[in-house]
């Protein structure tokens, strides 16, 4: 009986796990989309900075295009954040899934 109960509790807390990670997913899925959006604007704004510095050879646009630099290196850098963590969770719920599997063979 108490091992019947253990692998009740043993499944619940998986579950919750399972839930837990299902819900960061969600969320960095959602902020990814966010980024990516911001990473298009981001793109048009340095590209534009870069003609002006070209064109106008003066160092307020230099200075422009170089913020717009990094700001879109940042973006990308949290871009790569988020997806690393995505495939680090996606791992984490298979895992999880496959502890879950196991454990519907033995209820």
């Amino acid at each position: 009986m108490s091992t019947k109960f253990g692998s009740r509790l043993n499944r619940y807390l998986i579950e919750r796990r399972l839930t837990r990670v299902r819900n960061s997913l969600e969320r960095l899925k959602s902020e990814l989309l966010v980024v990516n959006e911001q990473l298009v604007v981001f793109d048009d704004i340095e590209q534009d900075t870069r003609i002006d510095a070209v064109v106008l050879d003066a160092p307020l646009p230099k200075h422009e295009f170089d913020e717009a630099s990094r700001s879109m290196k940042a973006m990308a850098l949290s871009r790569d954040r988020i997806i690393a963590e995505i495939g680090h969770l996606e791992k984490k719920q298979d895992e999880l899934f496959k502890q879950w599997s196991s454990q519907a063979k033995f209820d």
